[in-house]
């Protein structure tokens, strides 16, 4: 029998360990939305694409929002600003991180934001390109399969791709799993899970040779 999905924030809890004391990271809607309360003072610079840079939680009735349009609070230094300065921000190399909630990710590490009325979420590209062009590292934090049981993870998109390549590591509530050049790798499993579990639930080849248990 399967293992128990994790909980999104325990999935975001496990995507701060790709983040460094200091970084700027651009935080796409959804689960990603969770790391500034769980980082409140780990010197982390988090930013959305409403114009607020350094994000610390969500709290009630502030001028700055997060990118679910939640008010947050700001760290000491922290500021908002405008679409086009925050646009800019995003799309000219300034982030060294982006973490984003992707419907769908291919093996080679493309990615889809968006979804239909068919599937969950309803996200929009919106400004989850410029992040994950203007980032050095991407981060999909998504669950790993949908809810009527399909994968999220795919051999290649069966929708246009708003992202080629950009993903490097892939944090859903089973596993993780990194991209390379030779595809997809099974890097840990969560609690739980076996490795043919999370095999069996992805519709992409995954390499085990490195998994952690």
């Amino acid at each position: 029998m399967p293992g128990k999905p994790l909980d999104p924030t325990d999935m975001a809890r496990r995507s701060a360990q790709e983040l460094f004391s200091g970084a700027v990271v651009a935080l796409g809607p959804g689960i990603p939305c969770r790391l500034p309360s769980l980082l409140p003072a780990a010197g982390v610079w988090f930013v959305a694409d409403s114009g607020a840079v350094g994000i610390q939680g969500t709290v009630a009735d502030t001028s700055a929002v997060n990118a679910d349009g939640d008010s947050c609070a700001l760290l000491s230094g922290g500021a908002y600003t405008g679409v086009v300065d925050i646009a800019g921000i995003l799309r000219g190399g300034h982030t060294d991180i982006a973490v984003l909630q992707p419907a769908q990710v291919a093996a080679n590490g493309d990615f889809v934001h968006w979804t239909t009325a068919a599937t969950d979420g309803l996200f929009a590209p919106g400004s989850a390109v410029d992040m994950a062009y203007g980032a050095s590292k991407v981060v999909a934090l998504m669950p790993n399969k949908n809810s009527d049981g399909s994968s999220t993870i795919l051999g290649q998109c069966s929708l246009p791709a708003d992202g080629i390549g950009q993903v490097e590591i892939i944090i859903t509530d089973a596993a993780v799993i990194g991209v390379g050049p030779d595809g997809l790798e099974l890097l840990e499993i969560a609690p739980g899970w076996t490795v043919d579990e999370v095999v069996a639930m992805t519709d992409a080849p995954l390499s085990i040779s490195s998994v952690k248990e």
